[in-house]
């Protein structure tokens, strides 16, 4: 439940109390609110349809085959499962370094987790993570609730 002060958010079946900052509950005040977090705005859906990556980062698979995120955008994913080299090179798994023809040109980059599952919000670009509730802020943007909506 968002509450009216763009700020803040309470569980489903108890309102706002926005005077005293409060979720009640019938005549009982039930919880403190919640603060809202901001909302990732646009990812990278990988093709499992569940994992995501933060807009210019590359979805590639992990050695474990779930998804993780290589730090740059279009990137070459190496088939160790846990590193990636930029657009244009070639992964060269025995020495660790990223290839342009048969020049090492850098080393390359370890991979780092993918979110997985995801809550869009009513904008199209917002998103908060699976369990939380979108809420518009008094800014008019979106806000992530820590609270599932049921």
């Amino acid at each position: 439940l968002c509450c009216t002060d763009g700020k803040h958010c309470c569980p489903e079946g108890t309102t706002c109390d926005v005077s005293s900052g409060k979720c009640n509950r019938g005549d009982m005040t039930a919880i403190d609110w919640f603060k809202k977090v901001p909302a990732n705005v646009g990812s990278v859906k990988c093709p499992d349809g569940q994992s995501e990556c933060k807009t210019g980062q590359t979805c590639c698979k992990l050695a474990s085959g779930q998804y993780g995120c290589c730090p740059i955008p279009k990137a070459v994913c190496c088939t160790d499962g846990k590193h990636c080299c930029p657009e244009g090179t070639t992964c060269d798994v025995s020495s660790g370094k990223c290839n342009r023809g048969e020049i090492a040109v850098m080393d390359w980059f370890e991979k780092v987790p993918a979110n997985v599952g995801s809550v869009k919000c009513p904008d199209g670009q917002s998103e908060c993570k699976t369990g939380q509730t979108c809420c518009k802020l008094a800014s008019g943007q979106y806000g992530c609730c820590p609270i599932p909506k049921v």
